[in-house]
């Protein structure tokens, strides 16, 4: 077995002769040494600004989690590390996320002829669609009127708690709401309205 080292670093892969490993087809393949690709992934997305100050961290902990579970870099490990990370109260979600910060270190490995294909592809968690009205229970009256009062009382200025009236009121997000202009403010059969269709 010939070792293939990093010019600069001297570690990296081993080569594997072809016919030691079964189904390679006659071809070599080379071995990689996950941690280090890992350091020098992660140091390539920092220094390129791929990677945000924010991100960074939770985007070396995933990678670092896969690493240490020890599974193999193929299809099969990476379902079996989501099948660990389910198992261990992981939502969707976040397993998810640890998934794409996988799928997105192997693609740079198959952009660089290390892997193949990428093993996380296709492999997300599948995650019912829920209406945005069942997501989360609507606010009884009395908690919109404490809400609105809240924001009456306490705003320094009309300002303040008109934009949250106007979400009350109309069921508007914030955005749409903060863009109307005067010309908006119209009147209808002698009734004052907000025209947000323009919004």
């Amino acid at each position: 077995m010939a070792d293939l080292r990093c010019p600069h670093c001297h570690r990296g892969l081993q080569l594997v002769p072809a016919e030691s490993l079964p189904g390679t087809g006659g071809h070599s393949v080379r071995q990689l040494d996950l941690a280090e690709a890992v350091t020098v992934y992660s140091t390539e997305q920092r220094v390129t600004g791929t990677w945000s100050p924010q991100w960074e961290p939770t985007a070396k902990a995933h990678l670092s989690r896969f690493v240490a579970a020890g599974h193999p870099f193929d299809r099969g490990g990476v379902g079996a590390w989501k099948a660990e990370l389910l198992a261990a109260g992981k939502t969707p979600r976040t397993v998810n996320s640890h998934l794409a910060s996988l799928g997105a270190f192997a693609g740079w490995l198959v952009a660089r002829g290390e892997l193949p294909e990428n093993p996380a592809k296709g492999q997300s968690v599948r995650t019912p669609k829920v209406a945005a009205t069942d997501e989360r229970l609507a606010f009884t009256q009395a908690e919109v009127r404490a809400l609105l009062d809240y924001t009456r009382e306490k705003a320094p200025s009309c300002g303040h708690w008109l934009l949250v009236w106007g979400m009350a009121y109309t069921g508007a997000r914030n955005e749409g709401l903060a863009q109307l202009r005067l010309g908006d403010l119209k009147t209808l059969e002698g009734v004052t309205v907000l025209d947000l269709a323009t919004m």
